[in-house]
């Protein structure tokens, strides 16, 4: 018994190596640089309880990388990171495999050294939208006719619900509306129970 789990512990020991020989270090001022917006707290928190059904958008490292993969929570960490890894062609030429490993590496990387806040503002400058927009700051003049700035909390949950599916969210669309407009409300109320509970 002892033999096996010594053999287990060395090959997950070797596979945590191989794995962060993978990573990509991310330059945190390329992120800010790249970032056209900046969002409020509060955004960050809606956007956080939309894409990771949590409030709190802080990354939650978790000790075991395994654990990452099945996780929902840590969302905005891989797309950050899938986002940036493209952007920089890191991707290109890598079988399927790779690439995820890839990801995964490099999303802890993001998880562990970059500020979750810069995650979000470079992720809602590059995001698709639907409707050929790119960005959080393309799509709210385009669905709302206002700045991102100016957006009231539903406004913005309903953008972010779009991230998520444009089919099902599009509220440009007649027979998305009232799907959109609920969905919105629902997230809305659960975000201001959260509110009221922690003042």
């Amino acid at each position: 018994m002892i033999v096996i789990f010594l053999l287990s512990l060395a090959v997950y020991v070797a596979f945590n190596i191989f794995v962060k020989a993978k990573e990509v270090v991310v330059d945190e001022n390329e992120l800010l640089n790249e970032s056209t917006i900046s969002l409020s707290g509060e955004q960050i928190k809606m956007s956080s309880l939309v894409l990771n059904k949590n409030s709190n958008p802080k990354f939650h490292v978790y000790f075991f990388f395994l654990n990452d993969s099945p996780s929902k929570r840590n969302i905005v960490a891989e797309l950050t990171a899938e986002s940036y890894l493209e952007s920089h062609e890191k991707l290109r030429q890598v079988n399927s495999i790779d690439r995820h490993i890839i990801i995964l590496a490099t999303k802890r990387y993001i998880m562990k050294k970059i500020d979750y806040a810069s995650c979000y503002n470079y992720l809602f400058s590059k995001l698709y939208f639907g409707n050929d927009q790119y960005g959080l700051s393309d799509a709210s003049e385009f669905y709302c006719s206002k700045s991102y700035s100016e957006l009231s909390d539903k406004e913005f949950i309903s953008l972010c619900l779009i991230l998520k599916n444009p089919i099902l969210y599009d509220f440009s669309l007649d027979k998305n509306k009232s799907r959109c407009e609920e969905e919105a409300n629902r997230i809305y109320l659960i975000y201001k129970n959260e509110w009221l509970h922690k003042k």
